[in-house]
Protein backbone atom coordinates (compact mmCIF):
# COMPACT_ATOMS: atom_id res chain seq x y z
CA UNK A 1 0.00 0.00 0.00
CA UNK A 2 2.74 2.53 0.73
CA UNK A 3 4.24 1.88 -2.72
CA UNK A 4 0.99 2.72 -4.47
CA UNK A 5 0.59 5.87 -2.39
CA UNK A 6 4.17 6.90 -3.26
CA UNK A 7 3.61 6.40 -7.02
CA UNK A 8 0.34 8.31 -6.88
CA UNK A 9 1.94 11.26 -5.10
CA UNK A 10 4.93 11.20 -7.49
CA UNK A 11 2.64 11.24 -10.52
CA UNK A 12 0.60 14.14 -9.15
CA UNK A 13 3.73 16.10 -8.32
CA UNK A 14 5.33 15.57 -11.70
CA UNK A 15 2.25 16.53 -13.65
CA UNK A 16 1.21 19.53 -11.58
CA UNK A 17 4.40 20.91 -10.08
CA UNK A 18 6.12 22.28 -13.14
CA UNK A 19 5.35 22.51 -16.86
CA UNK A 20 9.06 22.01 -17.59
CA UNK A 21 8.90 18.54 -16.07
CA UNK A 22 5.57 17.76 -17.76
CA UNK A 23 6.98 18.42 -21.25
CA UNK A 24 9.50 15.57 -21.20
CA UNK A 25 6.80 13.22 -20.00
CA UNK A 26 4.53 14.33 -22.80
CA UNK A 27 7.35 13.88 -25.29
CA UNK A 28 8.04 10.39 -23.98
CA UNK A 29 4.35 9.51 -24.17
CA UNK A 30 4.08 10.94 -27.69
CA UNK A 31 7.14 8.95 -28.81
CA UNK A 32 5.73 5.80 -27.25
CA UNK A 33 2.37 6.39 -28.92
CA UNK A 34 3.98 7.02 -32.33
CA UNK A 35 6.17 3.91 -32.03
CA UNK A 36 3.19 1.81 -31.02
CA UNK A 37 1.13 2.89 -34.04
CA UNK A 38 4.09 2.56 -36.42
CA UNK A 39 4.71 -1.01 -35.26
CA UNK A 40 1.02 -1.80 -35.43
CA UNK A 41 0.65 -0.74 -39.11
CA UNK A 42 3.93 -2.28 -40.33
CA UNK A 43 4.61 -3.33 -43.18
CA UNK A 44 1.85 -1.45 -45.04
CA UNK A 45 3.67 1.90 -45.39
CA UNK A 46 6.64 0.16 -46.99
CA UNK A 47 4.88 -2.15 -49.47
CA UNK A 48 4.63 0.47 -52.25
CA UNK A 49 8.36 1.27 -52.07
CA UNK A 50 9.17 -2.45 -52.21
CA UNK A 51 6.88 -2.93 -55.21
CA UNK A 52 8.53 -0.05 -57.05
CA UNK A 53 11.99 -1.48 -56.34
CA UNK A 54 10.91 -4.85 -57.74
CA UNK A 55 9.33 -3.36 -60.88
CA UNK A 56 12.20 -1.01 -61.78
CA UNK A 57 14.38 -3.69 -63.49
CA UNK A 58 11.42 -4.80 -65.63
CA UNK A 59 10.93 -1.26 -66.93
CA UNK A 60 14.61 -1.18 -67.92
CA UNK A 61 14.31 -4.56 -69.65
CA UNK A 62 11.22 -3.44 -71.57
CA UNK A 63 12.97 -0.26 -72.71
CA UNK A 64 16.04 -2.23 -73.86
CA UNK A 65 13.82 -4.68 -75.74
CA UNK A 66 12.08 -1.88 -77.63
CA UNK A 67 15.43 -0.28 -78.38
CA UNK A 68 16.62 -3.55 -79.96
CA UNK A 69 13.33 -3.89 -81.85
CA UNK A 70 13.52 -0.36 -83.28
CA UNK A 71 17.22 -0.25 -84.13
CA UNK A 72 18.38 0.44 -87.69
CA UNK A 73 21.63 -1.46 -88.05
CA UNK A 74 24.33 -1.77 -90.68
CA UNK A 75 22.35 -4.32 -92.72
CA UNK A 76 19.55 -1.77 -93.16
CA UNK A 77 21.88 0.33 -95.33
CA UNK A 78 23.29 -0.31 -98.80
CA UNK A 79 26.72 -1.90 -98.69
CA UNK A 80 29.51 0.68 -98.19
CA UNK A 81 27.12 3.63 -98.15
CA UNK A 82 24.64 5.39 -95.90
CA UNK A 83 21.65 4.94 -98.19
CA UNK A 84 18.76 3.17 -96.46
CA UNK A 85 17.86 -0.05 -98.32
CA UNK A 86 14.37 -1.53 -98.79
CA UNK A 87 14.58 -3.54 -95.57
CA UNK A 88 15.52 -0.40 -93.67
CA UNK A 89 12.67 1.58 -95.23
CA UNK A 90 10.17 -1.11 -94.26
CA UNK A 91 11.54 -1.24 -90.74
CA UNK A 92 11.33 2.55 -90.34
CA UNK A 93 7.78 2.44 -91.71
CA UNK A 94 6.84 -0.25 -89.20
CA UNK A 95 8.31 1.68 -86.27
CA UNK A 96 6.46 4.87 -87.21
CA UNK A 97 3.10 3.27 -87.98
CA UNK A 98 2.76 0.02 -86.02
CA UNK A 99 4.74 0.41 -82.79
CA UNK A 100 2.88 1.84 -79.78
CA UNK A 101 2.88 5.65 -79.74
CA UNK A 102 5.25 5.87 -76.78
CA UNK A 103 7.72 3.47 -78.48
CA UNK A 104 8.11 5.17 -81.86
CA UNK A 105 11.73 6.12 -81.38
CA UNK A 106 14.11 5.02 -84.14
CA UNK A 107 17.56 4.04 -82.92
CA UNK A 108 20.56 3.98 -85.25
CA UNK A 109 23.53 1.71 -84.73
CA UNK A 110 26.76 3.70 -84.64
CA UNK A 111 28.99 3.51 -87.68
CA UNK A 112 32.72 2.88 -87.63
CA UNK A 113 33.46 6.61 -87.82
CA UNK A 114 31.63 9.69 -86.61
CA UNK A 115 31.17 10.79 -90.20
CA UNK A 116 29.50 7.51 -91.12
CA UNK A 117 27.25 7.77 -88.05
CA UNK A 118 26.23 11.34 -88.96
CA UNK A 119 25.41 10.41 -92.57
CA UNK A 120 23.36 7.40 -91.38
CA UNK A 121 21.50 9.69 -89.01
CA UNK A 122 20.60 12.13 -91.78
CA UNK A 123 19.54 9.35 -94.17
CA UNK A 124 17.26 7.74 -91.58
CA UNK A 125 15.81 11.11 -90.58
CA UNK A 126 14.94 11.90 -94.23
CA UNK A 127 13.21 8.52 -94.73
CA UNK A 128 11.40 8.80 -91.38
CA UNK A 129 10.04 12.24 -92.26
CA UNK A 130 8.52 10.73 -95.42
CA UNK A 131 6.64 8.09 -93.41
CA UNK A 132 5.68 10.14 -90.36
CA UNK A 133 2.12 11.36 -90.00
CA UNK A 134 1.53 15.08 -90.29
CA UNK A 135 2.37 16.79 -87.05
CA UNK A 136 4.04 13.69 -85.62
CA UNK A 137 7.57 14.47 -84.46
CA UNK A 138 10.25 12.07 -85.61
CA UNK A 139 12.51 10.88 -82.80
CA UNK A 140 15.77 9.47 -84.14
CA UNK A 141 18.57 8.64 -81.70
CA UNK A 142 22.03 7.16 -82.04
CA UNK A 143 22.54 4.02 -79.98
CA UNK A 144 25.61 2.21 -78.73
CA UNK A 145 23.71 -1.10 -78.89
CA UNK A 146 24.57 -3.49 -81.71
CA UNK A 147 21.62 -5.19 -83.38
CA UNK A 148 21.35 -8.93 -83.37
CA UNK A 149 20.48 -10.63 -86.62
CA UNK A 150 21.60 -10.76 -90.21
CA UNK A 151 20.65 -9.24 -93.55
CA UNK A 152 17.30 -10.19 -95.07
CA UNK A 153 19.06 -11.58 -98.18
CA UNK A 154 20.91 -14.11 -96.03
CA UNK A 155 17.75 -15.09 -94.11
CA UNK A 156 15.89 -15.52 -97.41
CA UNK A 157 18.70 -17.68 -98.83
CA UNK A 158 18.67 -19.94 -95.77
CA UNK A 159 14.89 -20.26 -95.94
CA UNK A 160 14.98 -21.01 -99.69
CA UNK A 161 17.66 -23.71 -99.25
CA UNK A 162 15.60 -25.28 -96.49
CA UNK A 163 12.54 -25.52 -98.73
CA UNK A 164 14.61 -26.83 -101.67
CA UNK A 165 16.07 -29.63 -99.54
CA UNK A 166 12.71 -30.79 -98.18
CA UNK A 167 11.78 -34.17 -99.70
CA UNK A 168 8.51 -34.66 -101.52
CA UNK A 169 5.74 -35.92 -99.25
CA UNK A 170 4.77 -39.59 -99.75
CA UNK A 171 2.81 -42.18 -97.86
CA UNK A 172 4.76 -44.94 -96.17
CA UNK A 173 4.62 -48.44 -97.64
CA UNK A 174 2.61 -51.07 -95.82
CA UNK A 175 5.03 -52.93 -93.55
CA UNK A 176 2.55 -55.45 -92.14
CA UNK A 177 2.66 -57.77 -95.14
CA UNK A 178 -1.06 -57.57 -95.79
CA UNK A 179 -2.30 -56.32 -99.08
CA UNK A 180 -4.70 -53.46 -98.90
CA UNK A 181 -7.77 -53.52 -101.14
Amino acid sequence: MPVIRFLLILTIMLTTVSPALANPLAAIWQDFNKSYHRNRCWPHPFIEADNMAVRAPFATMIHNGWRLQNIISSYHFERDSSIVNESGRRHIHWVLTQAPMNRRTIYIERGVTERETASRYEAVRRVAEQYAAKGQPVDVQISHVTARGWPADYADAVNSKFHESTPEPRLPTDSTGFESQ
